[in-house]
């Protein structure tokens, strides 16, 4: 595939990479340098939004079921208040519990870039480089 860049005479390869492994990302995280630290930060505010929102739904049809002596129909019709509002609380109680070291932005493309350089160590590849000398 190409990409055409605004001079039209210039083109960039864009390569299709495989999917990263769990091992890869771990490898990232350990060899990325700060931006690998921030994908282990951004994981770890994942993991505590994730705890947060369910225990957020539990709590909230807990109290829908056993206080307010509601149907299970009732309960389950507020999963979805509960859940949006259990991600949005468990944002704020992951990113202050582990404050972010980079943007995820630009982590996201440093870990691309370094997937590439990784997979490009093991390609075969043939530089053709125009005008060659042979074609003088």
């Amino acid at each position: 595939l190409y990409f055409i860049a605004p001079p039209m005479s210039e083109k960039t390869i864009v390569a299709d990479l495989p999917e990263m492994t769990a091992a890869d990302c771990s490898r990232f995280e350990k060899e990325g340098g700060i931006w690998g630290k921030q994908y282990a930060v951004r994981r770890q505010q994942v993991q505590a939004m994730a705890l947060t929102a369910g225990a957020t739904v539990v709590g909230g049809a807990l109290f829908a079921r056993v206080v307010r002596r509601n149907t299970w129909l009732v309960v389950a019709g507020t999963f979805p208040i509960f859940g949006i509002s259990g991600l949005a609380l468990g944002n704020v109680v992951g990113v202050s519990l582990y404050p972010s070291v980079a943007e995820n932005k630009e982590t996201t493309m440093m870990r691309r870039t370094w997937w590439a350089k990784e997979c490009a160590k093991h390609w075969d590849c043939l530089l053709y480089t125009s005008p060659s000398p042979r074609d003088s």
